[in-house]
């Protein structure tokens, strides 16, 4: 049976080893940015769906995990493309991790219109997961 806590983890730990060493703002941690490139991150469940129509049929647990890459302004759009591409291939579609008895499984990955702010171009990178 699939638990968010062991979803969580798992999303995370695989975020944790994703190539380069880009810093990551977790989410509901304190995080003081230098005004280098960073990345946030925030988990968005969805709507659980049922994996069966009888009395304890186990939940699909659907939702997707929004990667914000933060870019200092005025330095163009090279390493935030590439900081996108590394993730497509990090979190690559039909794939998937383990933690404990939850397997998520990621079944979508863009990225959405940059979005400016005073000091940072700001780059969202959604990642669609299922997990039983």
């Amino acid at each position: 049976m699939a638990s968010e806590s062991e979803l969580r983890t798992a999303l995370n730990i695989h975020l944790a080893a994703m190539p380069g060493s880009t810093p990551i703002a977790w989410e509901n941690v304190n995080y003081t940015p230098d005004g280098s490139v960073f990345i946030e991150q925030s988990l968005n469940p969805a709507e659980d769906r049922s994996n069966g129509v009888s009395v304890g049929s186990t939940d699909i647990l659907t939702g997707f995990m929004q990667l914000m890459i933060n870019e200092p302004k005025s330095v163009g759009i090279i390493n935030y493309q590439g900081m996108i591409e590394t993730i497509k291939s990090h979190f690559e579609r039909n794939s998937s991790v383990t933690n404990g008895s939850t397997r998520v499984s990621f079944t979508k990955i863009w990225a959405s219109s940059p979005i400016p702010s005073e000091n940072y171009y700001r780059v969202p990178v959604s990642i669609r997961y299922t997990a039983t």
